[in-house]
């Protein structure tokens, strides 16, 4: 800027040595240098101007930019929190994995155990039937027994042979 100027100046010095010389002709076109210096410091206030508002908007762009930086930083670290949170979730999901698959595994084993022992119950209850059923048989064929004449015209004779067989224990204890 300041050559520019130097520049309007040494152009001045030497359109006034012009003017000097002709002051006739040079009266009118004077004027017009001097309203073209007018116009050319407006167009350099102008210039100036836009170049300060160019300067105040750069100042403002950087103090933005260094406020994103800043959230950027803050956000880099929340992220970093974050997976570091997640790294420990994920930790704990494989342990809560790790020990619903030995539970499954441990399931499975009462699961087979349930029916090792259903399958035995089972058995036993079979058995049970079984034995109820041959119980049931013999009660009938007791009471079959127990009600024929045979029976019924022996019961004297079994009692007089149950008085012996008493009294002989008795006598030996």
């Amino acid at each position: 800027m300041d050559n520019k100027n130097k520049e309007y100046e040494d152009t001045i010095i030497f359109l006034v040595e012009q003017i000097t010389q002709r002051l006739d002709k040079t009266l009118i076109y004077s004027q017009n240098i001097n309203d073209f210096i007018e116009s050319q410091r407006q167009a350099g206030t102008v210039y100036e101007q836009n170049i300060q508002q160019l300067n105040d908007t750069l100042a403002e762009r950087d103090q933005s930019i260094q406020q994103l930086n800043h959230t950027l930083a803050e956000r880099d670290q929340s992220i970093q929190q974050l997976n570091h949170t997640l790294a420990e979730r994920d930790q704990s999901i494989q342990q809560l994995n790790d020990t619903l698959a030995e539970r499954d595994q441990s399931i499975q084993q009462l699961n087979h155990t349930l029916a090792e022992h259903d399958q035995s119950i089972q058995q036993l209850n079979d058995t049970l039937a079984e034995r109820d059923q041959s119980i049931q048989q013999l009660e009938q064929e007791v009471l079959f027994y127990a009600t024929s004449k045979s029976w019924k015209i022996t019961r004297p004779l079994r009692k007089v042979v149950n008085f012996f067989k008493r009294s002989i224990s008795k006598a030996s204890s």
